[in-house]
């Protein structure tokens, strides 16, 4: 199978959650507001750092696999 394109609905929705967490975490910084995480199967309020550190951690999402189930 081919590999899929940079520009699938999946890398866009991908792209799309980024942006939307990255905007939640700069506006709660603004405002001084804590963001609510889940850590270790347990809910915490953290306030943002200066810089933006809380991010999504790194992860691959294996379209591929996916798109083999479905093939005839």
């Amino acid at each position: 199978m081919t590999p899929l394109p940079e520009d699938t609905l999946t890398a866009r929705a991908v792209a799309a959650m980024r942006a939307a967490v990255k905007n939640v975490v700069e506006d709660h910084r603004r405002r001084g507001k804590p963001l609510v995480l889940w850590r270790n199967g347990k809910i915490v309020r953290e306030m943002p750092a200066a810089s933006p550190s809380i991010r999504e951690a790194e992860t691959s999402y294996n379209t591929e696999a996916q798109m083999d189930d479905h093939e005839d």
